[in-house]
């Protein structure tokens, strides 16, 4: 079981179902198709208080190698199964739609503010995995 720590302005997706994917970083052990995954939150300070579930535990049903740029986002191997079909993933970092449509599919209201906090959490270009369940 992999555990997924959220922050608190993703709780209200991840508990109603809504938020069915996050970008993270690669982990040393990697989260694989078909790993359960634990979706917890810290009760106070991180790392200083105790963690809570926001939901049940799930199957993550894809796992892809994804790029975040300023100017867009890129993949390495496809499409991912639940995507809409108006979404491309192309290397040209996208059509401004399908920034947004990643962005609010991440939670974020657009792609300008997911840009931001990337930025301020990771700094840009970032390059991890988008895990989806």
């Amino acid at each position: 079981m992999h555990i997924l720590l959220f922050d608190p302005i993703f709780h209200a997706g991840v508990t109603a179902g809504s938020k069915r994917s996050t970008i993270r970083r690669q982990r040393r052990n990697p989260i694989r198709p078909g790993d359960c995954l634990d979706f917890r939150t810290w009760t106070g300070r991180p790392r200083a208080s105790a963690q809570t579930c926001l939901r049940a535990p799930c199957e993550c049903v894809n796992v892809i190698p994804i790029r975040l740029r300023v100017d867009g986002f890129a993949t390495s191997s496809g499409r991912p199964k639940w995507a809409p079909c108006l979404w491309h993933w192309t290397e040209d970092g996208g059509t401004k739609e399908d920034r947004n449509a990643l962005a609010e599919q991440e939670g974020f209201a657009d792609w300008d503010s997911l840009v931001s906090w990337f930025q301020r959490r990771y700094g840009l270009p970032f390059e991890g995995i988008l895990i989806t369940w």
